[in-house]
């Protein structure tokens, strides 16, 4: 805890390991209950059932992204392993409903 008040002040970047302890925290508060163990070397997630949530992507984006829009980041990617155990759509007629237009230039 003193050390994240240093790094605040100090506006010290945030560490891989940092980064996974907030993810970690910001799961369990979107109420994440299964277990969740930090690889450092591999810098990802085991999860669940011996499934990986690989966090190099959400370090970047969180990192790229501006003060105001890193929670929003964070809280997309935390979602997306919330949702890892939601049944992908069988047939045509379950997805149709979630099928948005796209223009192309």
């Amino acid at each position: 805890m003193f050390g994240s008040l240093l790094n605040t002040l100090f506006n010290r970047p945030l560490t891989e390991d940092a980064f996974a302890e907030k993810f970690i925290k910001a799961a369990r508060d979107a109420g994440f209950s299964e277990p969740l163990e930090y690889v450092p070397k591999e810098f990802r997630l085991k999860h669940g059932d011996g499934g990986y949530f690989n966090l190099h992507n959400a370090f970047s984006d969180y990192q790229s992204a501006d003060k105001a829009h890193k929670s929003d980041v964070l809280k997309g990617y935390v979602s997306t392993l919330l949702g890892y155990k939601t049944q992908a759509p069988q047939s045509f007629e379950d997805v149709k409903p979630l099928l948005r237009p796209v223009i192309r230039a």
